[in-house]
């Protein structure tokens, strides 16, 4: 399975409690990247997100490319080593596909590629978002 997403991808920063005892994320862009997710994903799978419709069962693959915004800094091919962590963008991205019944629970991914890539590089999108690939592992030998 495959979602494109546009918008600028957002680390999953971490949590803080408030002092009226609620919990907030402390990265304000989190939530809107998150949102891009899901309508990624309902719009692609208009089944997404009922829990009764599971995407991808069992152990799952992915592989995850993350086009971010070029600084005017960045030179033409240069590498995104720049914050966000990857792995920080994968947790709040994987979160969103988990409410979005793309699989059982993220605990289920075992194997995952991820890419932070300059948008408008080769592999990139155009623009700033991410594609995402998704399936599951019939075997683990595969």
């Amino acid at each position: 399975m495959k979602v494109t997403v546009y918008g600028t991808p957002a680390p999953q920063g971490s949590k803080t409690r408030t002092k009226w005892g609620g919990m907030r994320d402390d990265n304000p862009n989190t939530a809107t990247w998150r949102e891009a997710v899901k309508m990624a994903v309902m719009a692609t799978y208009p089944l997404g997100g009922r829990p009764d419709v599971i995407l991808a069962r069992g152990p799952v693959v992915v592989d995850i490319t993350f086009s971010m915004p070029r600084p005017k800094s960045a030179k033409k091919f240069a590498c995104a080593d720049k914050k966000p962590d990857i792995d920080k963008l994968q947790r709040s991205t994987f979160d969103a596909m988990t409410e979005m019944s793309c699989w059982e629970d993220d605990a289920r991914v075992v194997r995952v590629r991820a890419t932070k890539i300059y948008a408008g590089d080769p592999g990139a999108l155009g623009i700033a978002g991410a594609v995402i690939e998704w399936e599951a592992l019939k075997e683990m030998g595969r």
